[in-house]
């Protein structure tokens, strides 16, 4: 599994649930895919969002940041190829 996806997965079930922050979720936040797993977890509350993911989404990233990067990047179906942009 990627770490995009391992990013993905971690931090959706972190926000779904609620619980309070690690140093593994800040983690995911602080590489030059976190723009990649920020819109992923977005993507996810659009197209499900009667969810707990949905709910708390803005408790624990950005909203606007993330608003504007999803706009930016909203051609980018591939985050994994959106990461390989990303990557300095």
């Amino acid at each position: 599994m990627s770490d995009l996806k391992n990013c993905v997965t971690y931090t959706a079930g972190v926000i779904s649930s609620g619980r309070p922050t690690n140093r593994r979720f800040d983690g995911c936040f602080e590489w030059y895919g976190s723009t990649a797993v920020a819109i992923a977890l977005y993507r996810r509350t659009l197209a499900k969002p009667n969810t707990k993911l949905a709910q708390n989404i803005w408790k624990y990233i950005s909203e606007e940041i993330t608003k504007r990067e999803a706009e930016e990047y909203t051609d980018w179906n591939d985050l994994e190829a959106l990461l390989e942009h990303l990557n300095p």
